[in-house]
């Protein structure tokens, strides 16, 4: 746990310095969301929870799923999401990743829990460091507070938006919406 604080609070103050460093690739965000929902699959599977992934374009091109940004750091945001999103759900619940390219070219991620959701007041906090809701479905896996503060920092850096919201029957949707690749070229 130790370990994983000091890795979290390393990456966290590495953003700033980041956002002015890195430079952008094409990446294909299906890709990243397929690998990572297929390694969480099997250790979900112990664990009584089911994975479901959606994929849809609806304007196809071959260039549907692609954003400019960091493949590793992409990953880091799913594989936040969906550990938060495994730590919130009660067992035997379903944890459904959507990726759908929008209309006007952004690319949409969604990871939707069945689990208690979060009071609204206390949605806009989480994206702060330290800021934890308490966990009714597994008080032994505890966290550091940092992970949505470190997916807000690594989502600004692909020019993208993040934001939660409770699902009118229970749970929560963790959103994020990226730029399409001309629409960050016109911006640069």
């Amino acid at each position: 746990r130790l370990n994983r604080l000091i890795t979290d609070v390393a990456n966290t103050s590495r953003l700033d310095a980041e956002l002015a460093l890195q430079t952008t690739e094409p990446v294909d965000v299906r890709g990243i969301i397929t690998s990572i929902v297929e390694t969480f699959r099997g250790t979900l599977e112990d664990e009584d929870h089911r994975i479901l992934l959606e994929i849809q374009d609806v304007a196809p091109r071959s260039d549907a799923f692609v954003v400019n940004g960091h493949e590793s750091n992409l990953g880091r945001v799913i594989t936040n999401l969906l550990d938060n999103a495994v730590k919130f759900s009660p067992e035997d619940s379903t944890i459904a990743v959507s990726c759908t390219r929008q209309p006007d070219g952004t690319t949409r991620l969604t990871v939707a829990d069945e689990g208690p959701g979060i009071p609204g007041d206390k949605i806009k906090q989480l994206f702060r460091p330290f800021s934890q809701v308490d966990n009714r479905y597994d008080r032994n896996t505890a966290g550091t507070g940092l992970g949505l503060a470190l997916v807000r920092g690594l989502v600004a850096l692909h020019d993208g938006k993040v934001w939660l919201e409770n699902k009118p029957a229970g749970g929560l949707i963790a959103a994020i919406e990226f730029p399409g690749p001309s629409a960050r070229a016109q911006a640069a």
